[in-house]
């Protein structure tokens, strides 16, 4: 089938990306990955010849099994067309159910007369490969006043990953990457198990068809002889298809005219049958045939001894039997998803008795892909009005233009508008872009590829642009696409909460604890930290909170307020005067997706204690650099420490929260000092002291002198110099892989 595949693609990633936030202590925030194994699919609920009413396509249910490499049975549901979500099935297992970077078989049946307990019951692939369906009426499918007829078509598909061709040769996909934060995106293409059949008898300038009204009463009709009418559940199974021979029908497939019934000039036959091979085997017995019987006037040949031009009792043969070859004689089988379409003329007398059909000749066939295609039947305002696009989102990662990604099939001219362009600024807010560089146009044809161009942003924020796909069809609401495009580092933000250490036995914002304690000093002459439950400006590091200002000129900055529980007996804790030289609460994340000259992208190393080592414990750790790091927030501002040994031990208990979109605190733990290379990154990314604008992606978050890294001080004026000695600035970086991630 011609592919028009919807998946899904989540955008929980930021409220906050979309809109300023507004709540003053819990601020929207992204939202956690669902762990996912999501599939998309070609053919569902679309229309494809306006006659059929979307049954060649229509699913009603589907069934997904999952089997591991050996053939074992993983996983088995069934899913309703209604829980199909634009073409997206989300699977009741997660990823992490499965092995990582094991493979795994997906198989999906579509429309099965096979109950849930059949799939159940099995425990092997070779089982489901084993499996058949019968459907004696399968010549007649989707024909609701046939009794027995199937009101869908059998259908299968093997998943393979998105964003790659559909193999060849179907094989395994990898369900789980060990990394629980991710999605599974899978796609499947479904393919019926039925072939498709249409004849067309043409007359012959001898023979005069029967009226339309009377055709009927007259016996006209058809049947398949030798129709297959079993098949194997999946494609490739090499099975042998029982055969048989209903009887005669003239049931909604077969067309007495086509067109204006006044004069039939054709009759149209339209079959399904299941895949069969009869080579080696007996004609007679194997080989599917159409029969008919075409009540008509037979006038014979000018010059005739029994010539008669004229339709009377005489000329007229009720009974009028012929046989027509379905595929070419040479090829003997019908295969899977497969129309055969045959074109005869006829201009001689049929048989009288059913059994001994005169055979017809000569026959054109053809035969190609069943392809979805619309027909407009019965003038324009008739037609299908439609509009489908496979995607509601792409991503451009560090690329101008995408000529491919984007499908799209319309009933009518397709135009593409587009609504606007904008990017998500340091302090969480939605900053208006032009639309005037970016082009989206659709090939000019029904059918085809939307291309997207836009130029790389500049400013190390994804550049986000909202697509408008209409066409001129008024009945047909528009089509919307959200683009991503990427440049090759780019940051985002979220949001901070408060910040605490998990060495304060349990103290947070939210709950009192052991104690309440709520800051920390270091001992230098013994190595150790004192706690307390009241804070300072003189102390290493005190628990703080954030909650975001109002006002339009200070969209996404924030007060920041010390925390304490000044009393025994109150649980409410207890703030402090706003911190003015501290308004930004939000994290950044770092994204790089290609190393430079000067480093190696990967991730630090740690030492046995779990800090990031030095060069000393791993040689060339400086110059590691994560690909995807988180830089705490202003929320874990401290004082200066006088050590390495004081700042990474400091990072190592650090924890900072922020709030999801589903209101829930999310504690991130986990921090590290970064590594020299780190702070140079971060320094080369932050803008300089008097180009600290709203437009930029990464406010200046390093302005210290020194800031401690792994291997020692680095300068903020040149990262390259290291020292260690003095008393220095903390910044507490973590890498972000984890489910908790953002």
């Amino acid at each position: 089938m011609k592919r028009i595949i919807s998946y899904l693609t989540l955008f929980g990633f930021a409220a906050c990306m979309f809109a300023a936030c507004t709540r003053d202590e819990a601020p929207a925030l992204p939202a956690e990955s669902e762990n996912s194994i999501r599939l998309g699919i070609s053919g569902i609920e679309r229309m494809t010849r306006a006659e059929d009413k979307g049954v060649e396509s229509r699913v009603d249910r589907l069934d997904v099994l999952i089997f591991d490499a050996e053939g074992g049975k993983r996983h088995y549901e069934r899913v309703a067309a209604g829980s199909v979500d634009e073409g997206v099935i989300t699977l009741k297992a997660k990823r992490s159910d499965f092995t990582a970077g094991a493979d795994y078989w997906v198989y999906l049946i579509a429309n099965t007369s096979h109950a849930e307990a059949d799939f159940e019951a099995l425990t092997t692939r070779d089982g489901l490969l084993a499996m058949m369906q019968r459907d004696e009426n399968i010549h007649m499918t989707g024909l609701s006043n046939v009794t027995g007829a199937p009101e869908t078509f059998l259908m299968d598909g093997i998943a393979y990953p998105r964003n790659e061709a559909e193999p060849d040769v179907p094989g395994t996909v990898k369900l789980y990457d060990g990394v629980p934060s991710n999605d599974t995106e899978l796609m499947v293409t479904l393919r019926r198990a039925a072939a498709k059949i249409v004849v067309h008898i043409r007359k012959g300038k001898s023979i005069t068809f029967d009226d339309y009204e009377t055709a009927a009463s007259h016996g006209s009709g058809y049947y398949v002889r030798n129709l297959p009418v079993t098949t194997a559940l999946v494609a490739g199974v090499e099975q042998n298809a029982d055969v048989a021979t209903p009887a005669k029908s003239n049931a909604g497939y077969f067309e007495w005219g086509v067109g204006d019934k006044t004069s039939i000039d054709e009759v149209r036959v339209t079959a399904y049958a299941y895949s069969h091979d009869w080579n080696d085997k007996s004609a007679l017995d194997w080989e599917p045939r159409l029969v008919v019987n075409l009540p008509m006037w037979y006038h014979g040949e000018e010059g005739d001894a029994d010539y008669n031009p004229d339709k009377t009792k005489d000329n007229f043969l009720q009974n009028s039997y012929y046989q027509i070859p379905i595929c070419r004689p040479s090829v003997k089988r019908l295969e899977r998803n497969r129309y055969y379409e045959v074109t005869v003329m006829v201009n001689a007398k049929g048989a009288v008795d059913a059994s001994e059909p005169v055979e017809l000749s000569p026959i054109d066939f053809s035969v190609e892909e069943w392809e979805e295609e619309t027909i407009p039947i019965g003038g324009e305002t008739d037609r299908p009005h439609y509009l489908m696009v496979n995607t509601d989102s792409l991503e451009m990662h560090n690329v101008v233009y995408d000529a491919t990604s984007i499908e799209f099939a319309s009933s009518s001219q397709v135009k593409v508008t587009v609504e606007e362009s904008w990017f998500i600024n340091k302090f969480g807010v939605k900053r208006p872009l032009g639309t005037g560089d970016v082009e989206a146009e659709p090939d000019a044809i029904l059918s085809g590829h939307i291309g997207v161009r836009s130029p790389v942003p500049t400013n190390n924020a994804p550049r986000y642009i909202k697509l408008k796909v209409a066409n001129e069809d008024k009945e047909v609401e528009p089509r919307y696409i959200i683009v991503i495009q990427y440049p090759l580092v780019y940051i985002t933000n979220t949001q901070g909460y408060y910040s605490y250490r998990e060495d304060f036995g349990g103290t947070t914002y939210e709950e009192r604890g052991n104690d309440g304690i709520v800051s920390a000093d270091y001992s230098w002459w013994g190595g150790r930290w004192d706690y307390s439950d009241s804070y300072s400006n003189s102390q290493y590091f005190c628990s703080k909170v954030a909650k975001l200002k109002t006002g339009e000129s200070n969209q996404g900055k924030s007060n920041i307020y010390y925390y304490a529980w000044k009393r025994v007996w109150d649980e409410s804790p207890q703030t402090s005067n706003v911190l003015k030289e501290l308004v930004n609460a939000r994290m950044y994340h770092v994204r790089i997706a290609a190393s430079s000259g000067e480093y190696t992208l990967g991730i630090p190393r740690r030492n046995e204690e779990g800090y990031t080592a030095s060069d000393d414990e791993a040689p060339n750790n400086s110059k590691v650099v994560s690909p995807s790091f988180l830089l705490a927030s202003q929320l874990g501002a401290t004082q200066t420490a006088s050590s390495t040994a004081q700042a990474e031990s400091h990072c190592a208990e650090y924890v900072e929260t922020y709030v999801d979109d589903k209101g829930r605190t999310v504690h991130l733990k986990g921090w590290r000092l970064p590594t020299q290379y780190e702070i140079g990154v971060i320094l080369g990314l932050q803008p300089g002291e008097w180009d600290n604008t709203d437009d930029m992606a990464l406010d200046r978050v390093l302005t210290g002198d020194r800031y401690w890294s792994a291997s020692g001080a680095v300068s903020t004026d040149d990262w390259h110099n290291v020292t260690n000695s003095g008393s220095h600035y903390t910044r507490c970086i973590r890498d972000v892989y984890d489910s908790d991630d953002l």
